[in-house]
């Protein structure tokens, strides 16, 4: 977690609800590719932050659980 890392919680926050906001009626591209039951890019997203935190010894809860629920939803 050292090697990278994030910017503080307040700034990600911020970003993140500006960006819900601006998005409007948008769709993710996951969200498109789950619902039209194509693969999606859970696997390079959220497989790779898994991966990560068990070869660092950081646990990713919430991520493996968002990837195990998105990964079964899709052909990843």
């Amino acid at each position: 977690a050292q090697e990278h890392p994030l910017p503080p919680y307040k700034e990600v926050s911020e970003r993140f609800w500006k960006t819900l906001r601006s998005a409007g009626t948008h769709y993710t591209s996951m969200y498109q590719d789950v619902a039209s039951g194509r693969n999606t890019e859970i696997e390079f997203i959220n497989g790779l932050i898994s991966t990560l935190g068990k070869k660092h010894g950081v646990e990713t809860p919430l991520n493996d659980e968002l990837y195990q629920k998105v990964a079964g939803h899709s052909g990843a």
